[in-house]
């Protein structure tokens, strides 16, 4: 009887495998996906220069824009309304800058360069983009204007006393030499040259001073340039980029003058 019953268990066993057996799902297909491969080697990896002379060239490709009469921008509204906080803060280093240019000590022998640089200084003064609509219109073409002048009077200033410092240098190294020469050589003649050198030191600090107040200039230029109509940005970009325009003497105004140069090419940042 045990022996039947182990025999029934096991047939009904045999039959319950079978049963799972073939209910199982067949085992997933593997499937390796394809991957599109280009022809054309990769393209390397631009540096920051590289990508900002990218960038560059694509903004000289911008399309001169389609301009709305009645836009914010052309109507100057945005200049005052965007860049407040900043000429705010030019025209405060500019009356500082003024204040200096004002306390160039200057010996009565060089009375005639002192006016020149007092004339140098009301020109400066009278330079500002303005408030109305009628004189943000024509602040571009004043602005050229100004700089072109204050840049032929500071050049002539500064030349003038560069000149007269050379000269005294030439005559203190003849001194020196004629020292060690075994010459006599007397302190007078030191002192009347360095006398002298403090002279015309002073229209080469004037010429300076007036360099660093155009820097104010062309920051004023750029808020111009930045939030200005596109005719004012034109009007900046051919006087600024003239083929022939010589670099400002002084590198932080060249840099200023080359940086709304940049911006006036383009009316999209």
């Amino acid at each position: 009887m045990k022996i039947r019953n182990l025999a029934a268990i096991a047939v009904i066993g045999t039959t319950a495998l079978g049963a799972c057996d073939e209910k199982q799902p067949p085992p997933p297909v593997k499937r390796e996906l394809e991957v599109w491969k280009s022809d054309k080697p990769p393209e390397p990896e631009l540096t920051i220069e590289e990508q900002r002379a990218k960038l560059e060239a694509d903004r000289e490709k911008q399309p001169e824009p389609t301009l709305d009469p009645n836009d914010p921008r052309e109507k100057h509204e945005l200049v005052w309304k965007e860049g407040k906080s900043t000429l705010k803060s030019i025209y405060g280093e500019r009356d500082n800058v003024l204040t200096q240019m004002k306390d160039v000590p200057f010996d009565p022998k060089l009375e005639e360069q002192k006016t020149k640089l007092k004339a140098l200084v009301a020109k400066i003064e009278s330079y500002a983009v303005g408030e109305k609509a009628e004189d943000l219109d024509t602040a571009a073409a004043r602005f050229c204007t100004v700089v072109d002048e204050l840049r032929t009077g500071a050049d002539a200033l500064g030349a003038e006393g560069e000149a007269k410092l050379k000269e005294i240098d030439t005559a203190l190294a003849e001194l020196e030499a004629k020292q060690k020469e075994g010459g006599k050589v007397a302190t007078r003649q030191y002192e009347k040259l360095e006398d002298e050198r403090k002279l015309w030191s002073s229209p080469v600090l004037g010429a300076r001073y007036v360099y660093m107040a155009m820097r104010t200039l062309y920051e004023e230029a750029y808020v111009l340039a930045d939030f200005g109509a596109r005719r004012s940005q034109i009007a900046l970009r051919d006087c600024l980029g003239k083929p022939d325009a010589k670099p400002v003497p002084y590198e932080h105004a060249e840099a200023a003058r080359l940086k709304v140069i940049k911006r006036a090419k383009y009316y999209l940042p």
